[in-house]
């Protein structure tokens, strides 16, 4: 590690700071329904097989949730 800069936030020029994104509904549908269904759910407890069945009713929702989590950091 001798002779490397230590990072310091802020010091980068912006195109090398990282940044989110807002993503979009078939964005968040595409990767739902990718998901493996034979997994054991999280820590939710909420099955993946669930939110897959869900997913009509809740893209919408579940997509303006990330949006608003990611667009506030």
């Amino acid at each position: 590690m001798l002779g490397q800069r230590a990072f310091v936030p802020g010091a980068n020029p912006s195109r090398e700071q990282f940044a989110f994104n807002s993503i979009e509904c078939k964005q968040v549908k595409t990767i739902v329904k990718s998901m493996a269904s034979n997994k054991a759910p999280g820590m939710d407890k909420i099955p993946v097989r669930v939110i897959k069945d869900c997913l009509p009713s809740i893209a919408l929702h579940l997509t303006a949730i990330i949006n608003e989590i990611a667009l506030s950091h």
